[in-house]
């Protein structure tokens, strides 16, 4: 069975990657700045929203540093205990596990598979697992936001900037997020042409040679690697605010310490 060709991986998310392997495709990275590839996501509004929160006055709600340190606490315990239902939720999901070991049309040394005929069920339950995405996550980047802005004024400006970013980009996002099952019945669809095999990816990027795998299978990595991204600015919120406290308590342990005295020169009187 012959493997996939090559594909531009550099600077790429988990999602990009894996999705440009199943079509097929090789997306040239841009020769562009991280701002001039957002610029095209936001309207002339959203542009002057972000201006504003820039230039807002650093102000942080008054709390004790015990009350600062609990609320981030309780947002990292919450970024964890999300991230592990929606994980378990997709990895366990028994409608795309029962999907067979293969979905092709005819594979060397595999047999012949009758292809998939109907989506439709991957496709609701793909698309019910981004729902729940949508529902977990939203409530976990304001709780986020929420220990930002009593954390210190840096950090509370970094959450406004944040709440700023996420309504300007959501309608965005929705629409990119939301062609996912398309690209993934596309790829089915491919499969059930003669000779045409799906690769298991995961093994082919450690450097194995690539397994033929089962479709749900596909489906589950695809979904964890939408998490993995739609994690990713929490996350960086997470280690700023992580950050914050390392510094803040070394500040504190440094000012807490008593001073050495300076040893008394020889002859000198006690």
């Amino acid at each position: 069975m012959a493997s996939a060709p090559p594909r531009n991986r550099f600077a790429r998310s988990t999602l990009t990657r894996l999705l440009s392997d199943l079509a097929q495709v090789d997306l040239p990275e841009p020769p562009l700045t991280v701002a001039e590839r957002l610029g095209p996501w936001l309207e002339w509004t959203d542009a002057i929203a972000l201006s504003t929160a820039l230039q807002a006055p650093a102000s942080a709600v008054q709390a004790s540093a015990g009350l600062a340190a609990r609320a981030a606490r309780a947002a990292a315990d919450e970024l964890a205990r999300v991230r592990s239902t929606l994980s378990r939720a997709i990895t366990s999901d028994e409608v795309l596990a029962a999907q067979p070991a293969v979905v092709a049309g005819a594979v060397a040394g595999a047999g012949a598979v009758e292809p998939l005929t109907d989506f439709t069920p991957l496709r609701l339950r793909c698309q019910q697992h981004q729902r729940a995405m949508t529902a977990a996550l939203g409530p976990l980047r304001q709780r986020v936001r929420a220990a930002l802005g009593v954390a210190s004024p840096p950090l509370a400006r970094l959450a406004a900037l944040d709440a700023v970013l996420d309504d300007a980009l959501a309608q965005r996002e929705r629409h990119a997020l939301g062609r996912v099952p398309a690209l993934l019945e596309r790829h089915a669809e491919r499969l059930g042409q003669p000779g045409q095999a799906q690769l298991d990816w995961v093994s082919a990027t450690a450097g194995a040679a690539p397994d033929v795998a089962s479709l749900g299978a596909t489906v589950q990595r695809v979904l964890l690697a939408e998490l993995d991204i739609r994690l990713k600015p929490i996350e960086g919120m997470m280690e700023a605010l992580k950050q914050a406290n390392a510094g803040a308590a070394t500040a504190a342990t440094a000012a807490d310490s008593p001073v050495a005295p300076t040893p008394a020169a020889p002859g000198d009187r006690p």
